[in-house]
C-alpha cells in the first residue's frame, strides 16, 4: 500500500506531496534529506539512491536526469522493491513531462496543485506497464484489465470490445449459475486447441480473473507452460491489487 508520496526540485524544494493513510512529519525536511542523499550518492559512488527499506515501510526514488526532479513514494516493504519503482517512475515522468517549464522556473507552488486530477491516468499507466511485462514473457501470450465496458490495459493489437463484452457475459452466466451457493466466481478457464505446424498439436488458454473493485483481468496463456503463467500471474494480480492511490 501507497502511504505517501513527494516530488522535489534539485535544491530539496518540495513540489508536490501526497498523503493516503498518514502524513509524512516535516515534508520539507524529509525532502531536503533525499536531495541531499542523492546527491552524496551520486558523487560518492556515481549512482544515485533508488530504493530504501526500513522494518516495515520503504522508500522508492527515482531521478529524472534531465530536470533533476526526484520522486520518492514511501510503501509497505511487503510491497516489494518493483512495486515501488513502477510507482515512482511512472510518477516522476508525468509530473515531468506536464511541468517542464514550471519547473525550470517555480514561483509558486500552486502551479503543480491540479497533478492530484492526474493521478488516475498514471494508475492506468501502470497498470499498462505490468500487463506489457507479462507480453514481454514466453508463456504469456496477451492480457487485457478492464472494469464494466472501460478497458483499463491492453496488450492485444485488435480491438477487445467485444471480447471483453464477451467475458463480461461469461462471467454473469457462471455467477448466476453458482448464486444459490452463496459463492462467486474466482477465475474461468477456456482452453483452445490450436495446430503448431513444427512442434506437433498443443494449447492455449484463456484464464479470467474476477478481482477486487470489480476489475477482470484476462489472460492468453501456453498449456505447457502453464505453471510459469500462473506464477507470473500471480505476482502480477498482486501488483495491480496495490496499484491505488486511495
Amino acid at each position: 500500500m501507497i502511504h505517501h508520496f513527494l516530488i522535489t526540485s534539485s535544491s530539496g524544494l518540495v513540489l508536490y506531496s501526497k498523503e493516503f493513510t498518514t502524513s509524512l512529519a516535516q515534508p520539507r525536511l524529509v525532502g531536503s534529506l533525499l536531495t541531499a542523499l542523492v546527491e552524496f550518492s551520486k558523487k560518492n559512488v556515481s549512482l544515485p539512491v533508488s530504493y530504501i527499506e526500513l522494518d516495515n515501510l520503504s522508500v522508492s526514488v527515482s531521478v529524472s536526469e534531465s530536470t533533476r526532479i526526484i520522486c520518492a513514494v514511501f510503501f509497505d516493504s511487503e510491497d516489494g522493491s518493483h512495486f515501488g519503482k513502477l510507482v515512482s517512475t511512472e510518477l516522476l515522468l508525468a509530473f515531468s513531462q506536464v511541468y517542464t517549464e514550471n519547473v525550470e522556473n517555480v514561483n509558486h507552488l500552486n502551479n503543480f496543485g491540479d497533478f492530484s486530477s492526474k493521478l488516475p491516468d498514471i494508475l492506468v499507466s501502470c497498470l499498462g506497464c505490468v500487463l506489457n511485462e507479462l507480453k514481454a514473457t514466453s508463456f504469456i501470450d496477451n492480457a487485457v484489465l478492464y472494469h464494466g465496458d472501460n478497458i483499463l490495459a491492453n496488450t492485444f493489437s485488435e480491438d477487445s470490445y467485444y471480447f471483453v463484452r464477451f467475458c463480461t457475459e461469461l462471467v454473469t452466466t457462471a455467477n448466476g449459475l453458482v448464486s444459490n451457493c452463496n459463492d462467486k466466481i474466482q477465475n474461468i478457464t477456456l482452453e483452445t486447441q490450436y495446430d503448431q505446424s513444427s512442434n506437433g498439436n498443443g494449447t492455449k488458454q484463456l484464464i479470467l480473473y474476477q478481482l477486487e473493485y470489480s476489475l477482470y483481468l484476462v489472460f492468453l496463456i501456453h498449456s505447457d507452460r502453464k505453471e510459469s503463467a500462473l506464477f507470473e500471474t500471480n505476482r502480477v494480480i498482486g501488483l495491480l491489487e496495490k496499484c491505488t492511490f486511495g
